[in-house]
């Protein structure tokens, strides 16, 4: 008997139970595969319905003759002498019951048609003897498998395959998707390998039908299977989206579809959808993945990126993460400072009492100095000074532009804890990176109550660090300190030489307060001031602060005063001090402020 015939027998067996209401998810599968392509199979259950149907239609008659018992007997009589190459039938009860009231039915109409000369009967449909031969035992559900193919009847599974794509296929199908796939999960099925074969054997949108239900299950077989079908024609596209529409939950699959560069994109994509939650979730499971495999610069970018999505609790992981030293520090510290709300992160992060990193000192100084926070100054000096990266720590600090960076490393100035060529390039670095925050620093170091020797000890110790980065950036500090130190000191005329070499004219106003306040006695100092105004601005200046007329010729003495004030001089500052400091003392009496320009 051929493999064809074979089938046909075992869907007259299926079509009984059709009728009967009997057949399981998967046999309702394979037989309306099955009756789609053979035309026989098709008439036949087309036969039955319409017997089926006809029975509704017949109108009752008086069942008094009929011998419902001895009917039974006879069709089961016709049932004994079967061959040995069928197997025994079973008349099913309902099957029964149907040919019987068929067989009553046509009496009915007989009787129907004989007694009533004046109505028009309906038109009988007698049952056919293929009603009781068709009859037949009811077949066992599949063996459960989780693979494909391992004991399954490959006949009835190529029959559910079919069914199932068609169902999918029609545009109204019999009954709702899940129903089905709920169905065949229940007796067993590998629904999940079965939609696969589906989405790559056929074309859109049956492959991108077969993948949303694969999406909906949502386990991990289904997961496996999605990623399978990632670079299929039909269903890659559909399997790669619903991969990233699931998020967290199949996050290690998406870890390898972004580590495929064909992918990567659509992944960054996904992302940039996800929420803080997902985010936040996703971040992590890439984390303990990656200790398997260091991730790349790039990787860590987008992983900081993910983070930053998630928020301030997404920013604090990662600090965390880079005072652990879980991944590169400097990489890691260079994802993390582009990522928006650092501020708050790092704020938050440095309040914590724990904030004292491990092993990744080295990277939170990288993110330090790429940061430029101001509330880095503190941390650095506390926790970078005493590390094995106290040298680091320390040009860390000349970079941060708040003041609190320039009164730490004033005070580690004084001190002897780190490098002191370290320490001196990030001095001045921070000296002459901001002149504003300079001028303030004299209010931070010598505070406003000290006078006498702890004020004089404090310029001091101030115009020596400042003598250590002259620039224009400190020429006004230094012009402040120098003030308030006696004139007669060495650091204070090397103090006020360095503001005539860097002062500007801002710095104008501060010397015309200076010589407005300077005693009589002070030649010393109104020396030096003099030369700093000519610095500035020649002769002209020279005449305004002496009170000399610009048309007014030179005494004398006058002429000697200006050509030891004005450049080209071959003598030193030191030494034009001390020429001009007798010179003055009758200008000192008669001075007047000179306009601020």
């Amino acid at each position: 008997m051929s493999a064809d015939r074979l089938r046909c027998q075992e869907a007259a067996r299926l079509l009984q139970r059709a009728f009967a209401g009997e057949l399981s998810v998967s046999e309702r599968l394979a037989w309306e595969a099955h009756r789609a392509e053979c035309p026989r199979c098709d008439r036949e259950a087309i036969e039955q319905e319409r017997v089926v149907e006809s029975l509704g239609t017949y109108r009752e008659a008086p069942l008094q003759r009929v011998d419902l018992d001895r009917f039974v007997e006879k069709v089961q009589a016709r049932l004994e002498p079967r061959t040995a190459s069928a197997p025994p039938l079973v008349w099913p009860r309902r099957v029964a019951a149907a040919a019987c009231l068929a067989v009553l039915a046509g009496g009915a109409w007989w009787w129907s048609a004989h007694s009533q000369s004046n109505g028009a009967p309906d038109p009988p449909v007698a049952p056919t003897d293929e009603v009781a031969a068709q009859a037949a035992p009811e077949p066992q559900p599949p063996t459960p498998l989780t693979e494909p193919g391992e004991s399954f009847d490959e006949r009835l599974r190529a029959e559910v395959l079919l069914g199932l794509s068609e169902q999918l296929a029609a545009p109204e199908p019999e009954l709702p998707h899940e129903q089905y796939l709920d169905g065949l999960r229940r007796e067993g099925w590998p629904v999940a390998h079965l939609l696969t074969r589906i989405a790559r054997e056929h074309e859109a949108p049956l492959a991108e039908t077969a993948v949303a239900q694969l999406v909906a299950l949502n386990d991990r077989t289904a997961l496996r299977q999605l990623y399978s079908l990632r670079d299929e024609s039909a269903a890659g596209p559909a399997a790669v989206a619903g991969l990233l529409a699931v998020r967290p939950v199949a996050f290690d699959w998406v870890q390898r579809l972004y580590a495929e560069p064909t992918h990567a994109d659509a992944v960054r994509t996904a992302w940039a959808q996800w929420t803080a939650e997902e985010a936040l979730e996703g971040a992590r499971r890439w984390q303990r993945a990656s200790r398997r495999q260091r991730p790349d610069a790039e990787a860590l970018l987008d992983l900081a990126g993910l983070l930053g999505r998630a928020g301030t609790p997404g920013l604090l992981l990662g600090l965390d993460w880079l005072a652990n030293a879980e991944f590169d520090g400097t990489a890691w510290a260079q994802a993390l400072a582009q990522q928006p709300g650092l501020d708050f992160a790092v704020r938050d992060w440095l309040a914590q009492p724990n904030s004292v990193p491990g092993r990744g000192i080295a990277g939170m100084l990288d993110l330090a100095e790429l940061h430029r926070g101001s509330m880095w100054s503190g941390w650095v000096a506390q926790h970078g000074l005493d590390s094995k990266h106290g040298a680091r720590a320390v040009a860390v600090l000349g970079t941060l532009p708040d003041m609190g960076a320039l009164r730490e490393l004033y005070r580690i100035g004084q001190s002897s804890r780190v490098d002191r060529d370290a320490w001196l390039a990030a001095w001045r670095g921070a000296l002459a990176a901001d002149a504003r925050r300079t001028e303030w620093l004299g209010i931070e170091v010598v505070p406003a109550d000290a006078s006498g020797a702890r004020r004089e000890d404090g310029l001091r110790t101030l115009g020596e660090a400042l003598l250590l980065a002259p620039g224009p950036a400190t020429a006004q500090l230094m012009a402040w300190v120098a003030s308030g130190l006696p004139g007669t000191d060495a650091l204070t005329i090397a103090l006020w030489e360095q503001v005539a070499q860097h002062a500007d004219l801002g710095t104008l106003s501060l010397l015309d307060h200076t010589w407005e306040n300077l005693a009589d006695n002070q030649t010393r100092q109104a020396a030096s001031l003099v030369l700093c105004f000519a610095a500035l601005g020649g002769e002209p200046s020279l005449r305004e602060l002496l009170a000399i007329a610009p048309d007014q010729p030179l005494t004398l003495s006058e002429r000697r005063l200006f050509d030891a004030a004005l450049p080209p001089n071959q003598r030193s500052f030191r030494e034009r001090v001390f020429l001009l400091e007798r010179s003055l003392r009758g200008p000192l009496a008669s001075r007047r402020s000179v306009p601020s320009k």
